[in-house]
């Protein structure tokens, strides 16, 4: 049916299709590392969450929000608890950076309630 020299053609082929196909997963993944961030612990400190005056305010909020059965949320992006209305990414980048003090949630839906800054 097929020659010798078919069937080497054949094989060459399939081995070059293979090698470039392995080689082409080497460099897919080789871009997905780069995307990792090489963080030095050493470069960074831990900070308190809250400042003096919010950790003052959360307190008191947990005293009432417990007596409600709410639940309470701190430093929340506002982009996760609001969205444009429409597909607007400037609107977007109006508050994709910006975070709420605190949150109010319902504690039977986790609808949000009220936040504060």
């Amino acid at each position: 049916m097929f020659d010798n020299q078919t069937i080497i053609i054949l094989l060459i082929s399939m081995i070059v299709i293979i090698g470039v196909t392995i080689l082409e997963n080497k460099k897919r993944g080789q871009k997905e590392r780069k995307k990792t961030i090489d963080v030095n612990p050493n470069e960074y400190k831990s900070k308190f969450i809250l400042t003096p005056n919010e950790k003052s305010q959360y307190n008191y909020l947990k005293i009432i929000i417990q007596k409600l059965e709410l639940t309470l949320f701190v430093k929340v992006r506002l982009a996760d608890i609001v969205e444009p209305t429409t597909s607007n990414y400037a609107a977007f980048n109006k508050i994709k950076s910006k975070h709420v003090d605190f949150i109010v949630c319902l504690n039977c839906n986790s609808k949000l309630d009220t936040f504060l800054e």
